[in-house]
């Protein structure tokens, strides 16, 4: 699969229609991995990055449903085709600013997508148009096993996975819908919203995640804590 390909080819979730797209547009799961024995990305050297991306990296291509996907170094994309993948949510802001080391790899329907030494060994995610976080964790989920049975996960019986960032540890997991909520922004209760949802364990983040500002009224709902038992009125879908 090349890049053209996915230029030419808007992702599965994109054009599938739903009743609730007006409010709800995508459902969307991460998971955060890492391995056993081996340096955090942003500890490791350029040398210990490359040999992890090339063990990761060829375990992954194996998986039936990311074969035949899009593989790519980031030190191999140009500016406009990172921003193009950073659109689509199918790489974070914070990989598209790495370089050598570091990768993605996409399946050909663009829904699920793997990264390579972004802030983790590998972040997995799954998207899905609508309300249907269920759906897109059986899929990530069976994409996660697969890989935890080829690949040395760093795991600790009573932590969880072990993450770069202690807001990850536990399950690793962000469960998340992106919402559009006009509504709420012209009426001036958004504020109010956001601090609610954080009694809740919910937080709420702009249109790419962590650190970005709500464009065209657009926001990212997810759970707060990975770490034990997180029950969430996201899940209900």
């Amino acid at each position: 699969m090349l890049f053209d390909d996915l230029l030419n080819n808007p992702a599965k979730w994109m054009v599938e229609s739903r009743d609730e797209h007006d409010i709800v547009l995508t459902s969307r799961i991460r998971l955060a991995r890492n391995l056993t024995a081996t340096p955090f990305p942003g500890w490791a050297t350029r040398q210990q990055r490359e040999e992890t991306l090339k063990l990761t990296s060829g375990e992954a291509r194996q998986i039936p449903v990311m074969k035949g996907g899009y593989y790519a170094e980031l030190s191999g994309l140009t500016q406009q085709q990172k921003q193009l993948l950073v659109e689509r949510h199918l790489i974070s802001r914070e990989l598209a600013a790495r370089s050598e080391g570091c990768a993605v790899l996409i399946s050909r329907s663009q829904n699920a997508s793997i990264l390579f030494n972004e802030e983790d060994h590998l972040r997995l995610q799954y998207i899905l148009p609508g309300i249907q976080l269920k759906k897109a964790w059986g899929a990530i989920s069976k994409i996660d096993s697969e890989l935890e049975a080829r690949l040395p996960y760093a795991y600790n019986t009573r932590l969880g996975y072990l993450t770069a960032c202690p807001t990850n540890l536990g399950t690793g997991m962000r469960a998340s819908v992106m919402m559009h909520l006009p509504g709420l922004v012209i009426s001036e209760q958004m504020q109010q919203v956001v601090q609610a949802a954080a009694q809740l364990n919910i937080t709420v983040r702009g249109l790419y995640g962590e650190g970005t500002e709500a464009t065209g009224n657009l926001f990212q709902i997810s759970n707060q804590s990975t770490l034990g038992t997180v029950k969430t009125r996201l899940w209900n879908a």
